[in-house]
């Protein structure tokens, strides 16, 4: 009996996250699942989303951009929405790059619509052999996706993360 609680909490919870993760993307999307939802906290009261993704992704050599870890190619693939985020970071990590190529980390936007189809790229950052970076992500829109694409002969791996997040008022 004294389990029911936190059982209830840990459901509570979940659910929380999961109805979150559906207010900023699209259920059917694969990046749908690898959203975290960040709680106000006591330093700071900053709260908003942590997305996870690509995480030691196998992205091929075909050299066209995928934007979730879904492979997904389509217009609205990928999309997080982001609107009132004042905090933007996004971390990318290259690991394992078996030949010369390169990997190209693309950052897109969109404005205006529970959909988007028209992106506007922000940033393109190549990447060859193994390295760590960040993306800066300065400028005000609605909607965030990034791409990754591989130029070369065998595939790499490849880990994106993304903070957003604004202080509640």
């Amino acid at each position: 009996m004294k389990y029911l609680p936190c059982f209830l909490f840990l459901l509570l919870t979940s659910l929380i996250s999961l109805s979150h993760a559906d207010s900023v993307t699209v259920s059917s999307d694969p990046i749908n699942n690898d959203i975290t939802y960040i709680l106000p906290d006591e330093h700071d009261n900053t709260y908003g989303y942590f997305v996870k993704r690509f995480d030691s992704y196998a992205v091929g050599t075909g050299n066209a951009y995928v934007y979730n870890d879904g492979g997904g190619m389509s217009s609205t693939a990928g999309a997080v929405k982001i609107r009132g985020m004042t905090n933007k970071s996004i971390h990318v990590e290259t690991t394992s790059m078996g030949d010369a190529g390169t990997i190209t980390v693309g950052l897109f936007m969109a404005n205006g619509t529970t959909t988007p189809t028209s992106w506007v790229t922000i940033s393109e950052t190549v990447y060859s052999g193994t390295q760590t970076g960040s993306i800066a992500a300065s400028q005000m829109h609605d909607y965030d996706r990034i791409g990754i694409k591989r130029s070369g002969t065998s595939t790499a791996d490849i880990t994106v993360k993304e903070t957003y997040t604004r202080e509640a008022r």
